[in-house]
């Protein structure tokens, strides 16, 4: 009897800490009104399109592919400003970068990237190019974070640049490969 009161007691247990656990831990999957907005209108452009009777199935797909397509790269634009922790990283990474430094100018640019292999040695090479690395006062630290920001945010607006061009081509391609004939779609394998 006791053993039976025990796994009851114990199950009850297991289920308390599961609730307490489930709830105390945070919506890491809440959306922001911009992201929401932006899910809004990929429900919106899906309806239409499956609910156009004019469309072929294969268009409907296609056209529904697109829709999702198009909410990504929109998703992809939206960039989270740098965080306070992020800064202090930076602030670390700075010193890590002034330390190695030595290294640098001995072996070069591409024998330290070939030693290291690691992103603080790539953020250590873009600061080293950075006409801040030069200055000596007190403003040096807070100079090379900003001109390391900078150079990452271009690299990043240009690989999400390029991430969109590339999603347009591939859909351009896709696109013509489909020959109407009559009324029949006929995949041109190409």
């Amino acid at each position: 009897m006791t053993v039976n009161r025990n796994k009851q007691i114990g199950s009850m247990f297991f289920v308390v800490f599961v609730v307490l656990v489930t709830f105390s831990i945070p919506n890491v999957s809440a959306t922001t009104t911009e992201e929401q907005s932006i899910y809004d209108v990929e429900t919106e452009c899906k309806y239409q399109v499956r609910s156009n009777d004019s469309l072929t199935f294969a268009e409907k797909a296609v056209n529904v592919k697109s829709c999702g397509i198009e909410s990504r790269l929109a998703l992809q634009v939206l960039t989270v400003a740098t965080a306070p922790s992020a800064v202090q990283i930076l602030q670390h990474q700075v010193r890590d970068c002034e330390a190695k430094y030595p290294i640098y100018s001995m072996i070069g640019k591409i024998g330290f990237l070939s030693l290291e292999r690691s992103t603080l040695a790539r953020h250590c090479v873009i600061m080293y190019e950075l006409d801040e690395w030069q200055i000596q006062d007190d403003s040096r630290v807070n100079s090379l974070i900003k001109g390391l920001g900078n150079s990452l945010q271009m690299e990043l607006d240009k690989d999400i640049q390029l991430r969109i061009d590339n999603v347009h081509k591939a859909l351009e391609r896709y696109h013509r490969g489909w020959v109407i004939n009559q009324n029949y779609k006929i995949k041109i394998i190409f």
